[in-house]
C-alpha cells in the first residue's frame, strides 16, 4: 500500500475546496430550480380535472356545474391561514361583483366552513367551495397559494397556474382585455450577489436574532408559515435533513403563533416574522421559499418558491465530507 503525502489533502486544503463546492452548488442551484411555483406538468391546453367541491352549506358542486355555456371561469385555490389569501380575497369578491356578466369566478379553499365563513362575508364573495383532503391541489399539482386557473366554457385551461396576487390580476385583465388595477408594489426580489439584508427578530425563546451572528459559513435560509400547506408538505423533508450530517446550517424564517412553531420540532433556529418584515426586505411574498445565503453575507442562489422548488434546493444543500488524507485516484 502507497501512502499518501498529505500535502495536497491536508486540512489546510479543505477551506478552497469547499470554496469550490460552495461556488458549484450555487450555480447548480441558479440554474436548475425555476424562481417561481412551478408545478409537475404543464396545463395549458389540457382539460381542467374533474372535481366534486362542497359550499359553505354542505352542498355539492362539481366542475361541470360550475361551468357556464358562454363565460370563461376562474378557479382559484386559497387557503384560509394564508397571509397572501386574504390580500387577493379583497379583488375576488370585487371582480364577482363587477365582472360577474363576463367571468365566472369560483373560489376553492381548504379547511372547515366555521373557518371560512368568516372571510367569505368579509370579503363578500358569491361562491367559496371547500375540498376535502387537498386532493385539488395535488390534482392541479399547485405548489403556491393564492393560485388561480382559468378555464374556458369547453373545459380547456387556457394557461398554467397563476401565482399571487399581481399574477392573478394579470390573468383576469388579459382574459377579459380590461385594465386591471395594478397590486399594490412588492418589494423587488434579492438576486443572487446582492447583500443579504438584514435578519432582526427573535427566535422562540424571545432572544434576539441577527444576521451577523451566522455571517462565517454558508446557510440555506427558508421562509415558512405555520398556516401554510405548502410547508407542512415540506416539514418531514426539513426534518430529514437536519439529521444529515453533511448539510449547510438552515436558519427558518415563520410567520405564525410560537406554540405552532414549537410543533414543528426542528432543531435549526426558528426566527419569528409574524409581520413579514423580514420575508419583504428579501421580495418574498409568498411561503415556502428558500435561498442560499454565502459565508460573506451575499446572496448566493436564486430565490426557491413553492413546494417543489424549495424541497429541491434541501435535496442538494448537502456539503462533500472532507477527511485529512484522501488517497489519490492512483493510490
Amino acid at each position: 500500500m502507497q501512502h499518501v503525502s498529505p500535502t495536497n489533502s491536508s486540512p489546510a486544503a479543505a477551506p478552497a475546496r469547499l470554496h469550490t463546492w460552495f461556488g458549484g452548488l450555487a450555480r447548480r442551484l441558479t440554474s436548475a430550480t425555476p424562481t417561481t411555483g412551478e408545478h409537475r406538468h404543464s396545463l395549458a391546453g389540457t382539460s381542467a380535472p374533474p372535481f366534486t367541491v362542497t359550499d359553505l352549506d354542505g352542498r355539492q358542486d362539481t366542475l361541470t356545474s360550475l361551468l357556464d355555456p358562454v363565460k370563461p371561469l376562474l378557479l382559484v385555490f386559497t387557503n384560509p391561514t394564508c397571509t397572501s389569501c386574504h390580500e387577493a380575497l379583497g379583488d375576488i369578491g370585487g371582480w364577482q361583483h363587477v365582472y360577474g356578466d363576463r367571468l365566472d369566478i369560483a373560489v376553492i379553499s381548504t379547511g372547515e366552513a366555521t373557518t371560512n365563513r368568516p372571510l367569505a362575508a368579509e370579503h363578500g364573495l358569491q361562491r367559496l367551495f371547500l375540498q376535502r383532503d387537498r386532493e385539488l391541489i395535488k390534482r392541479y399539482g399547485l405548489t403556491m397559494a393564492p393560485a388561480a386557473v382559468m378555464v374556458q366554457p369547453d373545459g380547456r385551461i387556457t394557461a398554467d397556474p397563476h401565482y399571487g396576487q399581481a399574477a392573478i390580476r394579470q390573468l383576469v385583465a388579459g382574459t377579459l382585455g380590461v385594465d386591471v388595477a395594478p397590486a399594490p408594489p412588492e418589494a423587488q426580489m434579492v438576486r443572487r450577489g446582492d447583500p443579504a439584508p438584514r435578519i432582526d427578530g427573535v427566535d422562540l425563546n424571545g432572544k434576539p436574532v441577527s444576521l451577523d451572528d451566522y455571517l462565517g459559513s454558508p446557510f440555506l435560509l427558508v421562509f415558512w408559515d405555520t398556516g401554510c400547506g405548502y410547508c407542512e408538505q415540506l416539514l418531514p423533508r426539513i426534518r430529514a435533513f437536519e439529521y444529515a450530517t453533511t448539510r449547510v446550517p438552515l436558519i427558518v424564517v415563520s410567520k405564525g403563533p410560537i406554540t405552532a412553531n414549537q410543533a414543528l420540532r426542528l432543531s435549526s433556529p426558528i426566527v419569528i416574522d409574524e409581520e413579514r418584515t423580514i420575508a419583504q426586505s428579501y421580495g418574498i411574498s409568498g411561503s415556502p421559499a428558500a435561498l442560499l445565503i454565502g459565508s460573506g453575507g451575499l446572496v448566493a442562489s436564486a430565490v426557491a418558491n413553492g413546494a417543489q422548488a424549495v424541497g429541491a434546493y434541501i435535496d442538494r444543500c448537502h456539503v462533500p465530507v472532507i477527511t485529512p488524507f484522501e488517497p489519490r485516484p492512483d493510490a
